[in-house]
């Protein structure tokens, strides 16, 4: 929904959405050694988990407008 120009979300949305990223982010951050990991290393984790969420993230309508503001 749309007003004033805003999407506007049902809190089931935030609260759904929310839950996917801290997950997401959980995941990585508990990533076994990555602070000897290099920046391609990284990279390719990130692309795993990224994956890994893709099809929830996708059909988060909050998710997508969280991740395309950055």
């Amino acid at each position: 929904m749309e007003i004033d120009g805003k999407t506007t979300f049902s809190k089931e949305e935030i609260e759904e959405g929310s839950t996917i990223i801290e997950e997401f982010m959980k995941e990585i951050a508990n990533t076994p050694n990555i602070e000897s990991m290099d920046y391609q290393s990284i990279i390719e984790r990130i692309s795993i988990v990224r994956n890994k969420y893709q099809e929830r993230i996708e059909s988060n309508s909050w998710c997508q407008d969280v991740i395309a503001g950055f």
